[in-house]
C-alpha cells in the first residue's frame, strides 16, 4: 500500500450534461498511460468520496472526499507510485455507491 501523499491529483472540470441519476464511468485512458481520468455525474449537490481500492479491497488513497455541486465531473490521477494490477473505484454519497475497475499496467 502507499501512502496517500504520493498519488498526484489534478483536478476536476466539468463537461456536457448528461440524461442519468447518477453515474461512475469507466476510465477513459490506455491501461499503459500514467494518468486516469475518471468521469462521474450526479443529480444533486452532495458530499462524496471517491476512494480507491487495491485487490485484496484495502485503501489505496481518497481521491475526494468533500461537498460536489449538480452535473458532470472528472478527476484527473497520476497512476505512477501504483503497484501494476487491478483496481477498483468507488464513488459513494449519503445514499448510493458506485464502482468500477480499473487496470495499471
Amino acid at each position: 500500500m502507499i501512502d496517500n501523499q504520493e498519488v498526484a491529483v489534478a483536478e476536476l472540470g466539468e463537461w456536457q450534461q448528461v440524461e442519468s441519476l447518477k453515474k461512475l464511468d469507466d476510465t477513459q485512458e490506455n491501461p499503459f498511460a500514467q494518468t486516469k481520468r475518471i468521469p462521474f455525474y450526479l443529480d444533486k449537490p452532495l458530499h462524496i468520496t471517491l476512494t480507491l481500492y487495491n485487490d485484496a479491497g484495502e485503501n489505496v488513497v481518497t481521491l475526494i472526499n468533500e461537498d460536489r455541486k449538480r452535473g458532470n465531473h472528472f478527476i484527473y490521477f497520476d497512476t505512477s507510485s501504483l503497484e501494476k494490477g487491478s483496481y477498483e473505484y468507488r464513488l459513494e454519497g449519503e445514499s448510493f455507491s458506485l464502482s468500477k475497475e480499473v487496470t495499471i499496467q
